[in-house]
């Protein structure tokens, strides 16, 4: 839908500036979400209010300080297409005012404000954000308008990430939040956990099995973005059984136990996005081509996500074995 079908167009066109509207709405109330936290968070770190635990207040700062500036840019390119469809900008916020503090009361009633239900109300509000997203991207892609379909693609690309690393991190989440109420967070244990976890990846790995992953990746709507536009060669590690009930086309394949032998096959100038079922042995294959130079991420809950997501897959009536 181009500058000059907003004078008519579609008659589901007014759906597509509603739900526009309804987006612009979340945003506006996430960015009221982010300023009390994030002044909390920076008050506590600059008094050094809770020392046990500065290090997490560095990252959590870092991490929503970083998704506040994503979040508004998300807010302008809304407001950017809803005056290219010649749609007006008042009722998304005032809905998004009022959405906020009715969700926010809501959560408040679960239990009082500290830096583990700030993590729970960031995480709701980001799956909120994510489905509207999904909503918008598939009726935009119903009357042809590409624009708010990239829009909508590449916005909850972003808080695919946002939500997966928030869900990364409830451990430290707890940590902060034990530490606020003065009670004992027993790190300790958690690091010894850790420690165990690493040496089950490193016996996983012996005996043939999937490791865990290490470095975040990218969500699968990113990847499908990253393919469409060619910027990445998608790299499918699993065994032959595997690759022949689905996979992505145009995807290179390469069992793991064969990357080593074929090397020559990977390219050397191009990002490679690593996959397998669920994302385990793919993260060691990325983790492997990084170490050896390469550009490489994994992608997020490989293709039992891909999958989910009713991204392409080949043949049509594939399966994830």
């Amino acid at each position: 839908m181009k500058r000059s079908e907003h004078e008519g167009g579609h008659p589901l066109r007014e759906t597509v500036i509603d739900q526009l509207q309804k987006v612009h709405a979340l945003k506006s109330g996430a960015l009221r979400m982010f300023g009390p936290m994030l002044a909390e968070v920076q008050k506590q770190r600059e008094e050094q209010a809770l020392p046990e635990v500065q290090d997490l207040l560095e990252k959590m700062a870092s991490a929503f300080g970083g998704h506040e500036a994503t979040t508004r840019e998300h807010e302008r390119r809304v407001k950017a297409r809803l005056r290219a469809l010649g749609a007006g900008l008042s009722k998304p916020r005032q809905v998004g005012l009022a959405l906020a503090g009715t969700l926010r009361a809501r959560l408040g009633r679960i239990g009082g404000q500290n830096h583990g239900t700030g993590a729970r109300d960031a995480f709701v509000f980001e799956h909120l954000e994510i489905a509207s997203w999904e909503l918008l991207e598939h009726l935009a892609e119903r009357i042809g308008d590409t624009d708010t379909a990239e829009l909508a693609r590449e916005c909850r690309a972003d808080d695919d990430e946002m939500a997966a690393l928030i869900r990364r991190n409830f451990p430290n989440a707890l940590s902060l939040m034990l530490a606020g109420e003065g009670l004992p967070t027993f790190r300790e244990a958690e690091q010894s956990e850790d420690a165990k976890g690493q040496q089950a990846e490193v016996s996983a790995e012996g005996a043939g099995g999937e490791p865990e992953a290490e470095k975040p990746g990218v969500g699968v709507r990113e990847a499908a973005r990253l393919r469409a536009e060619r910027e990445v060669v998608v790299l499918d590690v699993r065994d032959e059984e595997e690759w022949d009930a689905g996979h992505i086309p145009g995807a290179l394949w390469i069992p793991t136990d064969e990357i080593s032998d074929r090397r020559g096959e990977l390219p050397t100038t191009r990002r490679i996005i690593t996959i397998c079922r669920s994302g385990k042995r793919s993260a060691q294959a990325a983790k492997q081509l990084r170490e050896e130079g390469y550009e490489t991420d994994n992608v997020e809950g490989g293709m039992q996500a891909w999958h989910a997501a009713s991204l392409p897959i080949e043949p049509p009536d594939g399966r994830v074995a």
